[in-house]
């Protein structure tokens, strides 16, 4: 699916083997975030007070790992991509 987004978000087209190489790195973001902000509150909200505040800033770095996916992906897709014009250039 993240390969999909990815091939189809760039206007002059892309390989697939770009888009795939890039969507690796954000598929095991996209899947790992949740996970760990999901053990995090399981391991310390029980023992902790509901601050809400700080509970919205681990939310918040869970996005931010997965917008970091992303641009690392979309890197990767860039660098592949990259290569595999010269070589066919």
């Amino acid at each position: 699916f993240v390969a999909l987004i990815f091939f189809l978000s760039v206007r002059g087209g892309v390989h697939w083997r770009a888009a795939f190489s890039g969507a690796i790195p954000t598929a095991l973001v996209l899947q790992l975030a949740p996970l760990l902000v999901g053990m995090y509150f399981k391991a310390f909200a029980p023992k902790a007070n509901a601050n809400i505040f700080f509970s919205f800033a681990v939310v918040l770095l869970g996005c931010y790992l997965i917008a970091m996916g992303f641009l690392i992906g979309a890197g990767i897709l860039a660098k592949v991509e990259k290569r595999l014009r010269q070589d066919a250039g």
